[in-house]
């Protein structure tokens, strides 16, 4: 059985979620990337790091308490330019090795990772050039 993290709501994550060690891309601020650029929205928000997204007050919470990725490096790079606070950001790209579960949720290659208490996954994770 999983050990989720205590702030995941109770039907969280989803049931059709699932386990996957395709290749994903995540926005993240460091090289080498650290654990804090896999924290979700909630956390990140909490810790002061960024403000809530207006269009996040509608999202459902288990979205927002999982990390987000994205399928292909041209969804992740589209977003990065469309988006100001988002240009200077990194493109890291990794495996999910299988760690937790992961769904398509809200736009075009977004995914949600929900993350295992102990999840280590996101040190397979390398910034591209």
């Amino acid at each position: 059985m999983t050990d989720w993290p205590g702030e995941f709501p109770a039907s969280c994550p989803p049931e059709d979620a699932m386990p996957s060690a395709e290749m994903f891309y995540r926005l993240v601020d460091s090289d080498p990337v650290t654990e804090q650029d896999f924290w979700s929205l909630k956390a990140r928000v909490e810790a002061g790091l960024q403000r809530m997204p207006p269009a996040a007050a509608t999202e459902d919470e288990c979205v927002i308490v999982g990390t987000s990725v994205y399928a292909s490096a041209e969804e992740i790079n589209a977003l990065r330019n469309s988006v100001g606070p988002l240009r200077t950001k990194q493109v890291a790209v990794g495996s999910l090795s299988n760690s937790g579960v992961v769904k398509k949720t809200r736009g075009p290659g977004h995914h949600t990772w929900w993350r295992p208490s102990a999840d280590s996954a996101w040190q397979d994770f390398v910034v591209q050039p």
